[in-house]
């Protein structure tokens, strides 16, 4: 992109990393994991897989039925937790989850309020939340796997060697950016190439492709290489982004200087 597109000389190039993934390489945990399952009223020794939703519009609700039917019927040990975007925008025919009568499903707690207020609000403008970020690092480190459309959460996952069921179909009504177009994008292809993210494009596989998740993420060696592939997208080194910026700043003021 930089030498390419915008003719930058490679030698003017320096990789910094995005301070947004920061807290993943940090080894001071301040909210243990444990908290995930409490906070979210989740019983104890159940497995969760994260659904988190995106911006765009898009029929959650109907892939939540579908799994919540088969983890009924197959998989007992598991539950799915479910996150609404903190900046959803208006969706036709929303409807809401807390009243689908789901068996296996969770709400996020760090954004119940802010789900409920969108049902409840008679404006029409929709709310929105600021996320605190201390709450990612620990909820990425309690669940054992994701589905999702295409969203930067899913790379936050695979940095901590979650895999991820990629929904990449549209659901026919909402087509502004819907995720069968988003998984286009060359940024969201390659996080498909990633092991452990499996695509989904189409309804009818999403049960075949919730198997492969649950099997991938019984697989430590395919974990591991998951976080591996993560460098090819997201720079890091021993030093935190902050001391690389500052390196940088040091160096460009040296090379200035009379």
């Amino acid at each position: 992109q930089a030498t390419h597109v915008q003719k930058v000389p490679r030698d003017r190039i320096v990789q910094l990393g995005v301070p947004r993934f920061e807290s993943y390489f940090d080894d001071r945990q301040t909210t243990p994991t444990a908290h995930i399952h409490s906070f979210n009223r989740i019983p104890e020794g159940k497995k969760v897989i994260l659904y988190a939703t995106t911006s765009m519009p898009f029929d959650d609700i109907q892939a939540l039925k579908l799994l919540d039917q088969e983890i009924s019927s197959a998989y007992p040990e598991y539950v799915i937790l479910f996150r609404p975007h903190p900046g959803m925008q208006r969706r036709v025919g929303e409807v809401n989850a807390t009243e689908c009568g789901f068996r296996n499903v969770y709400i996020d707690q760090q954004l119940a309020g802010y789900y409920a207020a969108r049902f409840t609000l008679q404006t029409g403008n929709y709310p929105s939340f600021d996320a605190p970020l201390d709450y990612y690092p620990a909820l990425m480190k309690s669940v054992v796997g994701m589905i999702c459309p295409p969203t930067t959460l899913s790379l936050e996952g695979a940095l901590n060697g979650v895999p991820c069921l990629m929904i990449c179909y549209g659901d026919g009504r909402n087509k502004w950016l819907s995720p069968d177009l988003v998984s286009q994008y060359e940024n969201v292809e390659e996080v498909l190439q990633f092991p452990g993210v499996v695509p989904c494009y189409s309804e009818t596989e999403l049960l075949s492709c919730f198997q492969r998740i649950v099997e991938c993420s019984k697989d430590d060696e395919l974990r591991r290489r998951l976080v591996e592939a993560t460098r090819y997208v997201v720079y890091r080194d021993e030093k935190p982004y902050g001391r690389r910026l500052s390196n940088l700043v040091d160096n460009l003021l040296v090379a200035e200087a009379p």
